[in-house]
């Protein structure tokens, strides 16, 4: 019985080695024509969404016309401030957040104005000494970049791509370079020796 089982086992090896391993074949028509009713259906997704967006905001002033009608009619001169004040609260923190971002985009457009042989313009942003710029938030401008990021280009310059490449190991040392030896006396040895325990 082991050798009838066996004998299958060997015909099962030899069948998979003499068959040839195929690829499975890619149809290029059917995954152009999936493409496209894929893009079709992202494009009518976000007409819909569009479409729903302005009505929720039709309707959200709607109402909230008939809200200030009504207490406008109702003499709820209390509630109707109420109302305005979230208005105004919600309106000026949509102002914050939007001149937030202009700031930010600005100071990054300025940076990688500056240092365009950093590698990465964020980590030279990080690096920036904040204290160093100038911050006209009236009239969104960012003063000081240029002599903040030269300052990041000296203290740190392995941010960017200056052309020279560091010394590194196997290499013959740059024109110039002494490299300093240090002499130990015998005494010195001793001395790390008898202070590190070893003698």
């Amino acid at each position: 019985m082991e050798q009838v089982q066996e004998q299958v086992n060997d015909q099962q090896v030899e069948a998979t080695a003499e068959a040839p391993e195929q690829t499975p074949a890619i149809n290029i028509e059917a995954l152009q024509a999936r493409l496209e009713k894929l893009e079709n259906t992202n494009e009518r997704l976000l007409n819909e969404s569009k479409t729903y967006k302005n009505k929720y905001q039709g309707l959200r002033t709607d109402v909230e016309t008939k809200q200030k009608t009504q207490l406008e009619e109702s003499e709820n001169w209390k509630e109707l401030l109420d109302i305005e004040k979230n208005r105004a609260f919600e309106l000026e923190e949509k102002n914050k957040s939007i001149r937030t971002d202009v700031m930010r985009q600005k100071l990054n457009f300025e940076v990688s104005r500056h240092a365009s042989n950093a590698f990465d313009v964020n980590d030279v942003i990080n690096s920036l000494d904040k204290s160093s710029l100038t911050i006209d938030e009236e009239n969104l401008e960012v003063g000081g970049i240029k002599e903040a990021v030269e300052v990041v280009m000296k203290l740190k310059p392995h941010l960017f791509n200056t052309g020279v490449k560091p010394h590194g190991m196997g290499e013959r040392p740059p024109e110039g370079y002494k490299e300093v030896k240090q002499e130990t006396s015998l005494e010195d040895l001793i001395l790390s020796g008898i202070k590190s325990g070893a003698i």
